[in-house]
């Protein structure tokens, strides 16, 4: 619940204070990525989880103008991510294994197949740094572009 408060708060800071905005994470995948593994895990109960879902319209109605969004996905197999998350080695990750993963990642391409509100642009993130940059620049540029061509 923390986390997509935590969420909607930094999105209306952001709507109010620039035309482009970009989270690592979104109301939408904290909401049907996260919350929906909770839930399939019976981390949440039926009660906890409405209220989650109407904080979530809330957030979604007031913070997100989908017209004008587009969703990025990092894919990576489970396994590799595993392999970066022992690289990094930080404290806040030792507990995360391959089972929870796999579940995460069943869930993140349930989400991406069928949410059609707004682009959703994949990104191969098991090649290189410089490919990962490449591409993501690419597709910010055709973004910038498009944002000052409706201004005009």
């Amino acid at each position: 619940m923390t986390a997509l408060l935590s969420r909607i708060k930094t999105h209306t800071n952001a709507i109010h204070n620039h035309h482009i905005h970009i989270y690592e994470r979104s109301i939408l995948s904290c909401f049907h990525v996260f919350i929906d593994y909770d839930r399939k895990q019976n981390y949440l109960n039926d009660a906890e989880y409405r209220i989650l879902q109407e904080h979530f319209q809330y957030g979604l109605e007031k913070t997100m103008d989908l017209s004008s969004t587009v969703i990025f996905y990092f894919d990576l197999s489970p396994k590799k991510c595993l392999e970066r998350i022992i690289k990094r080695s930080r404290q806040s990750e030792l507990s995360i294994d391959l089972k929870r993963l796999e579940q995460l990642k069943y869930h993140y391409d349930k989400f991406i197949q069928n949410f059609h509100l707004c682009p959703v642009k994949i990104i191969d993130v098991s090649q290189s740094i410089e490919q990962t940059y490449q591409q993501v620049d690419s597709v910010l540029n055709e973004m910038i572009t498009k944002n000052q061509e409706n201004k005009i």
